[in-house]
């Protein structure tokens, strides 16, 4: 390579830093006043002076971009500086409306709830008047089972009676019985006497139904003992049946036959048979003890 072609090397190696540079503080106007100083002109303008050879044609004169234009910083500038002055007064703007929701939010919550208990509660009225309608309805005018059981005295036939005695017929009944011979006064049971279950798809008002049961392990002997009051025969059942307003009912049924002796001033002085309900058997020999001693 000789002497000219080097040096134009050198030449375009030199502008093509320029440009470079130029470009560099296009893109970073701030390095142009901390890191570099504006490049030396008069370099190139003494390079084309000293360049002698007449054959040679010279090199454009390349120059450095102008910086960037100050126009965009001061924008930039008013623009951060309007941002900065006006954001407080958003931020300010926002609590507030957030305030206003929240407010808003709370009495609609308040309102709406109110209004939901308003209407429960009167639905909680309307069920609880119904209810209690229906409940005078079903206890003034439901069907009503009643059972009773009468041994024949001295023999060994028990007849068991169910009645309905309410205003509606009764559907669907079913009853399991059980007859024993029980201790006095303990009601302790000696020995079971027979069983019945009952079903009768209905049982309509006045019109009862009779079953007759025959009774087991039961001789003189025993009805001696009743006799004396020493024992007593018991008719226990349950029942189950539907009473005319869609309600099923479970009554329980226990009764005690005993023989009752003679009160004073009773004619003939004789003894009777008589019908006492379980729950009231103890009462009902208290009752008994105290006529008693009034003939003493």
């Amino acid at each position: 390579m000789d002497r000219i072609t080097q040096r134009l090397a050198k030449e375009l190696l030199s502008k093509l830093e320029a440009i470079a540079e130029a470009l560099r503080h296009v893109s970073n106007p701030q390095s142009i006043r901390k890191d570099h100083p504006t490049p030396n002109t008069h370099r190139e303008s003494n390079i084309e002076t000293n360049n002698s050879n007449p054959d040679i044609p010279p090199l454009p004169c390349v120059s450095s971009p102008p910086p960037a234009k100050a126009c965009y910083e001061g924008t930039q500038k008013e623009e951060k500086d309007w941002w900065d002055k006006t954001k407080p007064f958003v931020e300010i703007g926002g609590v507030v409306l957030l305030f206003v929701y929240t407010i808003y939010t709370i009495k609609m919550y308040r309102a709406n709830k109110e209004s939901a208990d308003a209407a429960k509660q009167a639905a909680d009225v309307a069920e609880n008047s119904f209810r209690i309608t229906k409940r005078h309805t079903e206890d003034a005018d439901e069907a009503i089972a009643q059972m009773r059981g009468e041994p024949e005295p001295g023999g060994n036939i028990e007849t068991i009676t169910v009645s309905n005695i309410g205003k509606v017929s009764a559907h669907n009944f079913s009853a399991h019985i059980e007859i024993s011979r029980n201790r006095l006064p303990s009601n302790e049971r000696i020995s079971q006497l027979g069983l019945l279950d009952i079903s009768q798809e209905e049982i309509r008002i006045n019109t009862p139904i009779t079953r007759r049961v025959v009774l087991t392990d039961i001789g003189k002997a025993d009805w001696e003992r009743i006799g004396q009051i020493r024992e007593a025969i018991v008719v226990k059942a349950t029942m189950q049946y539907e009473n005319g307003f869609d309600e099923i009912r479970h009554p329980t049924y226990c009764q005690e036959f005993l023989v009752q002796l003679p009160h004073p001033g009773n004619i003939p002085q004789t003894p009777s048979n008589v019908l006492v309900d379980c729950t009231d058997l103890f009462a009902y020999f208290e009752r008994e003890r105290a006529i008693q001693a009034q003939k003493h």
